[in-house]
């Protein structure tokens, strides 16, 4: 599925999420990335979803990416939210979930599948430019 350099940077990320944060339920990949349309300047997309959101999120997420730094292949954009902040239909909820790989812990989107499956894209002149519920 993903080449060699990208396994073993979503190892390298995993490692460092589990050993910054406690109690992670699952950590997925989204966007272009995962999607496999991604181009030599794309990112890695990483949402990490946990039980209770630790102190400090900012902190965190600044150490995580620090602690990386020359150590993987591309720049890395992560995001931290309580599992029960996917209870609530988004923009954000609509694009991980239907364009996400899971590469750890459990599969906590499927338990949200009716909310992000009402969630409809709005298409204005070909160009996505919201979403409705």
């Amino acid at each position: 599925m993903f080449d060699q350099d990208t396994r073993n940077d979503l190892e390298l990320i995993k490692e460092a999420i589990n050993k910054e944060l406690p109690d992670v339920e699952a950590i997925y990949l989204f966007g272009s990335v995962a999607r496999g349309n991604y181009r030599k300047e794309s990112d890695y997309d990483i949402l990490v979803l946990v039980n209770d959101l630790p102190d400090n999120k900012i902190k965190r997420i600044s150490r995580i990416r620090y602690g990386l730094l020359g150590k993987i292949k591309r720049p890395l954009e992560l995001f931290i939210l309580g599992t029960d902040e996917l209870e609530f239909s988004s923009p954000f909820l609509y694009e991980v979930y239907h364009n996400h790989k899971q590469i750890y812990g459990k599969d906590v989107m499927s338990r949200y599948k009716d909310i992000a499956k009402k969630m409809r894209p709005f298409v204005l002149n070909g160009v996505k430019v919201g979403y409705y519920v």
